[in-house]
């Protein structure tokens, strides 16, 4: 039988508190990434998923018909396309070397439908401002690139219309300076 007990006692509510709010907070941004119908993602430095929300997972499986997966490497996901392959690392390198930027691009969808994303990228900083990952928010911009498609058709319609009228009238200012030119001549015969 132990004759005594040696221990140290340790208050721990600051620790649990502190503890209870990243939970909370960890929790309100994962609602607020779910709650949003707007692709996004992050990944570490070796371009391994650290997250993500079900818009982006979704878009995955209707685009590359795969699978994401925390610890799961997204270049695994652009294998097949050597060109998007490229583009993926390119883009995500970019990132990573501390460089925030933002895109337009065009994504073709296995169902033959048609995308415009403006994709926005930035890096994920530690507290001594290292770059440790990358986060990407895709944003469906199809219908601006259509009103944009739209003004343009538009604004070449108009500009096809302008000048279509300039040469009718330079027309008709020829068909009656013609006949005129000679009734002018002939009332000044006549005077």
């Amino acid at each position: 039988k132990p004759l005594f007990m040696a221990g140290t006692v340790q208050d721990v509510t600051e620790r649990k508190r502190i503890e209870k709010e990243i939970l909370i907070s960890k929790n309100q941004l994962q609602a607020t990434l779910e709650s949003s119908d707007m692709p996004m993602f992050s990944v570490d430095c070796d371009y391994c998923w650290t997250g993500f929300n079900k818009a982006y997972v979704q878009f995955v499986k209707k685009d590359r018909n795969a699978q994401v997966q925390i610890g799961k490497s997204i270049l695994a996901t652009a294998e097949k396309s050597p060109e998007f392959y490229r583009q993926l690392k390119c883009n995500l390198d970019r990132v990573l070397s501390g460089e925030p930027f933002v895109y337009d691009y065009l994504v073709s969808l296995q169902d033959n439908s048609r995308i415009y994303f403006e994709i926005h990228h930035y890096p994920i900083l530690d507290n001594k401002q290292r770059v440790i990952g990358a986060s990407v928010f895709m944003q469906d911009v199809s219908e601006r690139k259509r009103a944009e498609t739209a003004l343009l058709e538009a604004k070449q319609a108009a500009e096809q219309g302008s000048q279509a009228k300039s040469q009718f009238l330079s027309n008709i200012t020829h068909e009656l300076k013609t006949p005129l030119t000679s009734i002018k001549g002939f009332v000044e015969t006549l005077m």
